[in-house]
């Protein structure tokens, strides 16, 4: 039989989250951490799908859906076997399948900024130094429109946040895509 201790912690992590967003579901209530505008609630939850990013897919009033990773543990780090690697690689693998919108499933189709969410749900202490890092990075990449290093960045464990996400980013999309992906 596959899966230890290791795998019944996330799994049971992972229904932690479910159980939360599920609730918000009942309640036709905003998910906070999936940072959609005002109002906008979840209205379906799918476990395990189809998506590249597949624990957890949520539809929304917006006719939205946030693609949710759920991980006990994520640090930084570029390792290829790591948890963030696995996440990016992902993330990535979703974005690709998006853009060919070649499909009948609903949720493949490009993603749109104002009603679409890719997230990582992390637990666990140590997660907590890269997830307030990463965090802080995003949101000035959201505030500012750019994703330079030096607008984004003003601590180590933000710029190693930084340079680890970018690096497994490119890596991923150069091994599913064989180019070189842009900053666009």
């Amino acid at each position: 039989m596959a899966g230890g201790s290791a795998t019944h912690a996330g799994i049971g992590f992972q229904d932690q989250v479910t159980g939360l967003v599920s609730v918000h579901v009942l309640a036709d209530a905003p998910v906070d951490f999936f940072g959609l505008p005002s109002g906008v609630t979840p209205i379906s939850i799918e476990l395990e799908t189809s998506a590249p990013v597949d624990d957890i897919l949520v539809g929304t009033s917006a006719t939205g859906f946030c693609f949710i990773n759920v991980k006990k543990g994520v640090t930084t780090s570029t390792k290829s076997d790591s948890p963030l690697a696995s996440v990016v690689d992902q993330f990535v693998r979703l974005w690709i399948a998006c853009q060919s919108g070649r499909s009948t499933r609903s949720w493949q189709r490009p993603l749109e900024v104002s009603k679409d969410r890719v997230v990582l749900v992390t637990g666990g202490g140590r997660s907590t130094t890269f997830t307030a890092a990463l965090s802080k990075v995003l949101g000035r990449i959201d505030d500012r429109a750019s994703i330079a290093r030096d607008a984004v960045t003003s601590t180590e464990p933000e710029r190693a946040a930084y340079d680890a996400v970018v690096q497994l980013l490119r890596l991923a999309f150069h091994r599913h895509t064989g180019t070189e992906g842009s900053n666009d």
